[in-house]
């Protein structure tokens, strides 16, 4: 599963955070989510340093992104034309609940919305496949199925951390052929 190509921002266009690639790289229907930061305060306010690494599988990759300390997602607001920012942390109250931001290695900010994206073995029935979501506890409310592959679903998470930390610990399982984060991902809107 390869993440879209970003484009530097330019023109003065707004950066924008756009998720749900399937298997390769196409979208996947219903998560799609923006969420932008102007063109000058993206360019002053983003933390090149940032935090702690994380890692997920990515097919048979490892992918690395670094936390943003000084970013977050903020809340949805009306003047916000119904998409999230990205602002500095400083930005926001000290209690404000809000999404951590990632840089990829490739330097594009990268957010946890929520759920995974979850590619089991064609072969599986129906039966073998609530098996493997019974022993992971995963209710099946939790999951919808999805059209970019056969047994390909889409499980509900929590925002932030816990999508992948359900990626990480279902990646590598017997059956599992993808099992990548449901990441909002930068472009360029010119």
């Amino acid at each position: 599963m390869k993440l879209p190509e970003t484009k530097p921002d330019e023109s003065g266009g707004s950066v924008v955070l756009v998720g749900g690639r399937g298997g390769a790289g196409r979208p996947v229907a219903g998560l799609t989510e923006e969420v932008t930061t102007g063109a000058g305060e993206a360019a002053n306010s983003l933390d090149q340093g940032g935090g702690p690494e994380y890692t997920w599988q990515d097919g048979d990759d490892t992918r690395t992104v670094r936390l943003q300390t000084s970013l977050t997602v903020a809340p949805r607001s009306d003047d916000d034309d119904g998409r999230a920012r990205v602002v500095p942390r400083s930005e926001q109250g000290p209690d404000a609940e809000s999404l951590p931001v990632f840089r990829s290695e490739s330097g594009a900010l990268m957010t946890l919305p929520g759920g995974i994206l979850l590619l089991l073995d064609p072969a599986w029935g129906e039966a073998r496949i609530d098996q493997f979501f019974a022993d992971h506890k995963i209710s099946r409310d939790r999951v919808s199925e999805r059209e970019f592959g056969e047994n390909a679903f889409f499980v509900g998470t929590a925002p932030g951390f816990p999508a992948l930390e359900l990626a990480n610990a279902l990646a590598g399982q017997p059956g599992v052929l993808v099992s990548s984060p449901n990441w909002k991902r930068e472009a360029t809107l010119n």
